[in-house]
């Protein structure tokens, strides 16, 4: 959103004149419009691994009316769907990011996997309602289907009895001893030894599952939103600290996997990754980077695969990636490992 430079009033998008003044607005530049729209779906992708699906779906709202036709827009918003479990939804986002990039393989398999969902949950919700189970029940004729249920009601009023008599017992086994003349008690803890029993220790309460720290929390929002990564069009997953060696762990993965794996694009990528990490954080001595590529065309159309693993030093942050030659950037990035998928 924008600001009148006069009064200070919020601008909607596209609008030509200020609400509050009227006064006339200069068009935005659509460079800029693009970048942050990047950076919109950026926040938005964070709050949606973060469980925030509503401001997600916020933010994505905001870059639609920047960039309408944009499909990254849409297929983001299929996955927030997906993961709410909403399902329609998801297909007909993932459907409108198809038609308007009909070559991204990425979406068009995330379109097919949520329609055989919902083809199953459909087939499921038949088989109970007109399946076996439901003939077997209900039997063929409405003799067999009267007969069915009062032996149905008949089942239930024996097991109501049962627990009837199951607690009568119990309770009739907690009545207090009365002593007898002479000091002898009657009742059936007569003929039983007294025995203490000790309440039971309370249970601990640890939690089931460790919460990210605050510091990897932070440098993993710092990272999401940085307009040098954001450029890229890749996402970052995840931010390990190592306080020990002062060491951070980033991997991120490609958006799609439409153009060609080459090791000069995914090392520049590598270092612009390795240099925002090291902005973000002072103390950091060293950065191993971890890239994630989806591979449809060997592995499943959504599951990412391991293509690159590298050290990068604190030198990095004074090279210019995007300008820098394959063996330059292997100055500053050391210990290589590549995934036999990549391109020589």
């Amino acid at each position: 959103m924008r600001t009148c430079e006069q009064c200070k009033a919020v601008i909607e998008i596209g609008a030509a004149f200020c609400p509050r003044c009227g006064r006339p607005l200069p068009a935005q530049d659509p460079a800029d419009a693009a970048s942050q729209a990047h950076r919109l779906l950026a926040e938005a992708n964070l709050q949606r691994i973060r469980g925030n699906y509503d401001a997600a779906i916020d933010k994505c709202t905001e870059a639609l009316q920047m960039k309408p036709k944009d499909p990254e827009v849409h297929s983001l918003l299929g996955d927030i769907y997906e993961n709410q479990g909403k399902l329609e939804e998801a297909s007909r986002w993932y459907q409108m990011a198809v038609d308007l990039r009909p070559d991204s393989a990425v979406d068009l398999a995330k379109l097919e996997q949520v329609r055989s969902r919902l083809d199953k949950a459909k087939r499921r919700k038949t088989e109970i309602t007109t399946g076996s189970w439901a003939k077997t029940f209900l039997g063929q004729s409405r003799l067999d289907a009267a007969i069915r249920y009062i032996v149905a009601v008949c089942m239930v009023a024996v097991l109501i009895l049962l627990i009837i008599g199951l607690l009568a017992w119990v309770r009739q086994g907690r009545r207090p001893v009365q002593p007898q003349r002479g000091g002898q008690m009657r009742g059936p803890a007569a003929q039983q030894p007294t025995i203490q029993t000790q309440p039971p220790a309370a249970a601990g309460t640890g939690a089931d599952s460790l919460a990210r720290p605050a510091v990897e929390q932070q440098l993993l929002s710092n990272l999401a939103t940085n307009p040098a990564i954001a450029s890229r069009r890749i996402i970052v997953e995840d931010v390990k600290s190592d306080p020990r060696r002062h060491v951070l762990i980033v991997s991120f993965r490609l958006r799609d996997a439409a153009a060609p794996l080459t090791r000069l694009g995914l090392l520049r990528d590598a270092a612009a990754v390795a240099a925002a990490a090291f902005t973000a954080s002072a103390d950091t001595a060293a950065v191993t980077v971890r890239i994630l590529a989806p591979l449809p065309g060997k592995y499943g159309p959504r599951e990412p695969h391991l293509v690159l693993v590298c050290d990068a030093s604190r030198q990095i942050s004074g090279l210019d990636a995007n300008q820098a030659t394959e063996q330059q950037l292997g100055q500053f990035l050391t210990d290589q490992w590549w995934g036999p998928e990549v391109a020589q």
